[in-house]
């Protein structure tokens, strides 16, 4: 592989204590420098970072970002972009996330979590997610349950295949995962996301989800199939709404009928937010290490009323329960911005986004700093201690690159490359 066609997610460096060579970037903007790019994607590994360390710690703890106000908010949001470019495409790393801003509140404080969590986890190859969920099914049928008497004479046929390749056997039930089948019925507005009302204040954990559908328009039609694959999605859907959720269910028959697209509205059409919120997360991770919902944008926080603030909060406590062990909430704030918020939420180690490096790079854009070096390095350390153990290993890099920091960067690349065996 070519550096110019290589991505920062396509190599292991987990061997020696890190979540990426912090030493490359696919992103570059026009007349950026080398090191500027590199403070950025600094920042960006350091969020990736904290997230896999919970992940593999278990830990559902916050993770609080604090951004300087000293530093141009371009800065912050380039890095949350690079960071999300890893979190969408590595599929090893398996972190889904959803990432909000404040305005999105005004979709309602559990919905705004709902759809943009949606969103993702259905455009985010939703064929694999179901196909870790199928695996769950065929592992533990039950004959119990309505549609599987119909499913029966076809589902050791069905494992058989599915085993082979799991994909494969469900595009041959569910069609391609592709984001719509029927691009006319695009056009057709769906009078349910309108009539629902935002968060339900008093949503208990007996709500049905569900609830009050009734009499509304259908989005597809519903006239019952026939035959081996309807059987085997009345009864993949029906286990769902049994064993997961009603929601979930329903949208799992909308991807058959339309893509995926409509599945990810059909998930956010519920009068229990908070409930399926809850079950996406357990669907989610039948694929996923990890879940993570960031918040950010919070420049205008002074302007939301007293009361509404208090409200949010009491959400965002309610979504972390319902992820429970399975993800994190991120908060990306300026200090003090979202007192409230910090109160509840910021723990200990927060990690600070004050680009340090920048002001040595300011002063002359090729220099070669060891402590910003180092500073580069603990940002992708998944450990303490490992700028340590790995300067030593640079030393010819900062020997050849004589004072240059344009130099050091490919030999630094190089020798983490080879330090990790990659």
């Amino acid at each position: 592989m070519t550096e110019s066609n290589r991505t920062e997610w396509d190599r292991d460096y987990s061997s020696i204590g890190l979540i990426a060579n912090p030493f490359f970037t696919t992103r570059r903007r026009e007349g950026e420098s080398v090191g500027v790019g590199l403070a950025i994607q600094a920042a960006a590994n350091s969020l990736v970072a904290a997230l896999e360390v919970s992940a593999q710690s278990g830990s559902a703890r916050p993770i609080w970002i604090e951004k300087s106000r000293l530093i141009p908010d371009s800065y912050h949001l380039a890095a949350v972009a690079q960071a999300e470019k890893r979190l969408i495409n590595d599929e090893v790393l398996g972190i889904v996330h959803g990432y909000i801003q404040l305005y999105m509140l005004k979709l309602g404080r559990i919905r705004s979590a709902l759809q943009i969590f949606s969103e993702r986890l259905a455009m985010r190859g939703f064929d694999k997610t179901l196909a870790a969920w199928v695996e769950e099914i065929l592992a533990a049928p039950d004959a119990e349950i309505d549609g599987f008497d119909a499913a029966e004479p076809f589902l050791a046929e069905f494992g058989d295949a599915f085993h082979a390749d799991p994909v494969a056997a469900l595009a041959d039930v569910f069609g391609e995962c592709v984001t719509e089948r029927d691009l006319k019925a695009m056009e057709i507005a769906d009078v349910r996301t309108v009539v629902q009302s935002q968060d339900i204040e008093d949503e208990v954990d007996d709500t049905p989800e569900d609830e009050g559908e009734q009499g509304l328009p259908p989005m597809v039609d519903s006239a019952e199939a026939t035959g081996r694959e309807a059987a085997l999605i009345d009864y993949i859907v029906e286990y769902t709404r049994v064993h997961l959720s009603r929601v979930i269910g329903r949208a799992i028959r909308v991807y058959g009928i339309r893509g995926t697209a409509a599945l990810a509205s059909e998930f956010t059409i519920t009068r229990a937010p908070r409930k399926t919120f809850k079950s996406l997360c357990v669907l989610a991770t039948k694929r996923f290490n990890r879940v993570a919902l960031i918040y950010d944008g919070f420049t205008n926080w002074h302007t939301v009323p007293e009361d509404l603030r208090d409200r949010f909060v009491t959400s965002l406590t309610e979504l972390r329960l319902a992820m429970k062990h399975s993800g994190n909430l991120v908060f990306i704030a300026a200090t003090d911005e979202i007192v409230e918020v910090e109160e509840q939420f910021r723990s200990d180690n927060a990690i600070v986004w004050s680009f340090p490096s920048l002001a040595v790079l300011e002063a002359d854009p090729d220099a070669l700093d060891t402590e910003v070096i180092r500073a580069w390095i603990e940002s992708a350390a998944l450990e303490p201690g490992v700028a340590e153990k790995l300067l030593p290993e640079l030393q010819d890099s900062f020997s050849k690159a004589n004072g240059s920091l344009e130099a050091f960067v490919p030999l630094a690349i190089a020798a983490i490359d080879e330090a990790a065996g990659v």
